[in-house]
């Protein structure tokens, strides 16, 4: 097989792998990572390097991360088993004529598709294809009866989340932030509050959470979990 077939065989493997990282790059960012952190996680995952640093228990300590790892690594080792040997083998018995046709039907249209991926990076994209893709899963993991919350990080042992609150708690109805008991019982710090018309509100005293408020919230996993009356989505 000529150099350059080796070469085209190279460079599709890597486009595929840039495509299936990417999805599981969006897919931790869903759970509340950020890009540089997801990405290179994700990268960790499917390649079973085992590179660990101390981001790595963003992950370990999520229930919601975790199952996504799982399925990260099991694709990894599938896709390295299975299709690139199939794969190379599958190219490897094609005629020099057989493969310029395959790269010009397959490897020409992932190009594109990589390029349109690379799009996403785009900040104002990122911030659409994240809210799109927040409405599509939603549809199909969220409990009507639960908040969903997403952690986003953990810091002093205390969990840093956005709760959705689709079904304000009882107990949170008309309460104002200095007599809903959240800081001075529930040991909870209301850093944020986001109107459903999407408005940034700094949190005060006065402050009543509304149906529909999107928060961020620092305090014990199970506690935010009892008191919102929230879980993890999947």
């Amino acid at each position: 097989m000529p150099i350059y077939s080796s070469f085209m065989l190279f460079a599709l493997i890597i486009v595929v792998y840039i495509v299936i990282a990417e999805i599981f790059t969006i897919l931790f960012r869903f759970t509340g990572l950020d890009r540089e952190k997801s990405s290179f996680q994700v990268v960790s995952l499917l390649t079973g390097s085992g590179f660990t640093t101390a981001e790595s228990e963003l992950v370990t300590s999520s229930r919601q991360r975790r199952r996504l790892a799982k399925i990260t690594m099991l694709f990894g080792y599938v896709f390295n088993i299975t299709f690139v040997s199939a794969f190379v083998n599958v190219f490897l018995s094609f005629k020099q004529r057989e493969i310029s046709n395959f790269f010009y039907e397959v490897a020409m249209p992932a190009g594109i598709f990589v390029l349109v991926i690379l799009l996403f990076r785009i900040p104002k994209v990122m911030a659409f294809t994240d809210s799109l893709l927040e409405k599509i899963i939603s549809r199909f993991v969220d409990d009507k009866t639960y908040n969903p919350l997403v952690v986003i990080d953990y810091l002093g042992g205390k969990t840093l989340a956005n709760i959705k609150l689709n079904k304000l708690p009882e107990s949170l109805k008309d309460k104002k932030m200095s007599e809903s008991g959240l800081k001075n019982v529930y040991n909870i710090s209301v850093l944020l509050v986001e109107s459903d018309d999407g408005s940034p509100n700094d949190v005060h005293a006065s402050t009543v959470l509304k149906q529909n408020d999107r928060i961020a919230v620092l305090g014990d996993y199970n506690v935010l979990c009892h008191v919102f009356q929230a879980r993890e989505l999947f």
